[in-house]
């Protein structure tokens, strides 16, 4: 018969004895479990400032920033480039040579690609006294032959009442008519230096001309230089967000008026050009609508609002708690269906927050190593994608609310799309951009055939969830060169 004060030494030493085994497993785990890392010096920096998806779900847009950072008029380096999500085409280059753009949103037909540019530059033949001005341009391309389509519009005033000669029109949202006639953008004008006023713009597409220019917001500022996002539009162009006085106001994009039966929103937004997630988009809180546009998001960076996008009543609020000392709102975007919400959050360190829209529970905190400029559902809500700083564009599984693959193209066209696993296709060299790192020693992912899945984009977007033959770890482990000592 055991006693029971021997009973309790051996239940005690058991104890003792799986509680080693776990810490150690957790140890093993810990030292055995391969990190990702990008070749420093494969790639030049080269942000991603805007992504969007083909409503018939066929491709993703990608707007990169020129490798060098600069958004001068000379350097009009940024791109935007094309992934088919259901086939293994390659991706291409669509457009090159732009000013920084700001949005992209393609017509509900999938037809037509609209842009918003927007970059704050020094011109050097202006005025010494006035020698800051926004450029930039409203593009429109037809998707299927990737052909521009030019817009025009009647002159405007720049500085002093001299009427402009440049084609650009400074904008920060874009945004296509119900019957995809229509391609709409807030457009901002300079006056009297610091003036400014924002126009929703409606361009006929058939015609190629302006046909509504309507005063949506007018204002003087003594902060000029930092107020480059003050505009956000709603899917079909009709509405549209402005800041007066910091305060986010709805305004009637057709006729300039402000939305009385809107009720005022409390909250107040901080534009700054000091924080270190600046971005160039100083405006920190955001304005986002539902697809369906019953229901819009407002946040600033203490507060997050569901309201009705008709009336203003308040559906659901919530205050943001500080975690990962991410502190400031910038984006958001809305699943097709309007039931969760994606929101970036940026300051010392940065995350993305998934929520229930109905009552603003928070389902997910993804915490990343950049700036997420950009953010964007999958058509069938399956999937969303965030982008921003460091150039990768990251793909979010909605049901397990886990990363579910990188993607990263470099400046001289390779590129590599990898999972958390192992798994990876690429381009012929683009496999050398990745690297895995294991108890301090690495491989490169060209160094791991095995591990390669042609493919492996579309298949992840359509729903297959395929699993390495061989666990990353034991792969790197057989790759890295044999120890002789």
């Amino acid at each position: 018969m055991i006693k029971i004060d021997e009973m309790t030494d051996r239940t005690h030493i058991a104890c003792f004895v799986i509680a080693v085994i776990f810490s150690c497993a957790g140890l093993a785990l810990a030292q055995t479990t391969p990190t990702a890392k990008i070749q420093d010096n494969a790639i030049s920096p080269q942000s991603v400032s805007a992504v969007a998806v083909t409503p018939d779900g066929t491709n993703l847009v990608v707007s990169r920033y020129s490798p060098n950072g600069n958004e001068t008029r000379g350097n009009e380096d940024d791109s935007i480039e094309v992934w088919s999500l259901h086939s293994t085409l390659a991706p291409q280059t669509f457009a090159t040579h732009l000013h920084p753009i700001r949005s992209l949103a393609f017509s509900h037909n999938s037809e037509w690609l609209g842009a918003a540019s927007q970059g704050f530059e020094t011109i050097l033949d202006e005025p010494p006294a006035a020698p800051h001005i926004f450029v930039g341009k409203v593009y429109l391309w037809h998707v299927a032959d990737a052909v521009e389509v030019k817009l025009s519009r009647p002159n405007i005033v720049w500085f002093y009442g001299n009427e402009g000669t440049y084609d650009e029109w400074s904008a920060t949202s874009v945004a296509f008519s119900p019957d995809d006639k229509q391609v709409v953008a807030d457009i901002f004008e300079i006056d009297d230096y610091p003036g400014y006023n924002a126009r929703a713009t409606f361009f006929d597409i058939s015609k190629r001309h302006a046909v509504n220019n309507t005063n949506l917001y007018a204002q003087d500022s003594d902060i000029f230089d930092v107020w480059r996002r003050f505009s956000w539009l709603s899917p079909d162009g009709r509405r549209a967000f402005a800041l007066e006085e910091n305060r986010p106001v709805l305004f009637d994009t057709l006729n300039g008026k402000r939305l009385s039966s809107f009720a005022e929103s409390r909250l107040y937004f901080r534009p700054s050009d000091q924080d270190e997630c600046a971005l160039g988009i100083h405006a920190f809180g955001f304005a986002a609508f539902q697809p369906d546009m019953r229901q819009v998001a407002l946040a600033n960076d203490a507060e997050l609002e569901i309201r009705d996008a008709r009336t203003g009543t308040i559906k659901a609020r919530a205050t943001f708690k500080e975690t990962n000392n991410a502190t400031r709102s910038l984006t958001a975007a809305f699943a097709p269906d309007g039931k969760a919400l994606a929101v970036s959050r940026c300051g010392q360190n940065h995350e993305v927050r998934l929520y229930e829209t109905s009552a603003l529970q928070l389902r997910a905190t993804w915490p990343v190593e950049s700036v997420q400029t950009s953010l964007q559902f999958s058509p069938d809500g399956s999937l969303v994608f965030t982008a921003g700083l460091d150039g990768l564009i990251r793909f979010w599984d909605m049901e397990k609310l886990t990363l579910l693959a990188t993607l990263l193209r470099s400046p001289s066209g390779e590129w590599v799309f990898f999972t958390p696993d192992g798994l990876y296709d690429s381009s012929p060299a683009g496999a050398a951009l990745l690297v895995w790192h294991l108890n301090g020693r690495s491989v490169s992912a060209s160094e791991l055939p095995n591990m390669r899945q042609p493919g492996l984009l579309s298949a992840l977007v359509g729903g297959k969830r395929p699993k390495p033959g061989t666990p990353l770890a034991q792969a790197i482990v057989k790759a890295l060169p044999q120890s002789h000592d």
